[in-house]
């Protein structure tokens, strides 16, 4: 293996764990979603998901801090474009504006469940892997 073959390795996981932490550890989506834009054309080829993930991710933080009106702002700036393709999980997440973050209502409960984090740092992985064919 060449020296600079390795030396790219080692930063292309690098840098992945680095985003790996922030969104299972920290709940910080804001490394992953540099990512996404410095590899948008890649993973849109892949018809991946992430970027949508990490935005309604966003989304729901801000519902479950009970900053309603920043939420509605966010969704307008980030999540509309997403409609034509997700619109189904866009009307689920936005349901949870007239709910609290301790609802029992299954369907919006699962949403703000700490597991998602895991699960979106389990998409990143998948999608790195399958962008850089591994």
């Amino acid at each position: 293996i060449s020296t600079s073959r390795c030396c790219a390795d080692e930063s292309l996981f690098g840098s992945v764990g680095g985003i790996v932490r922030a969104l299972a550890d920290r709940h910080d989506c804001g490394p992953a979603l540099a990512w996404c834009a410095e590899y948008r054309p890649r993973l849109k080829r892949l018809k991946s998901k992430l970027e949508f993930k990490l935005r309604v991710q966003e989304f729901l933080e801000l519902v479950r801090a009970q900053r309603r009106l920043e939420a509605v702002k966010y969704a307008r700036a980030h999540l509309a474009q997403w409609a034509p393709l997700y619109l189904p999980e866009l009307q689920r997440a936005f349901a949870t504006l007239v709910f609290s973050r301790n609802t029992k209502c299954k369907p919006y409960a699962d949403l703000f469940n700490e597991s998602a984090w895991k699960q979106l740092a389990a998409l990143f992985m998948q999608d790195m892997y399958r962008m850089h064919n591994l």
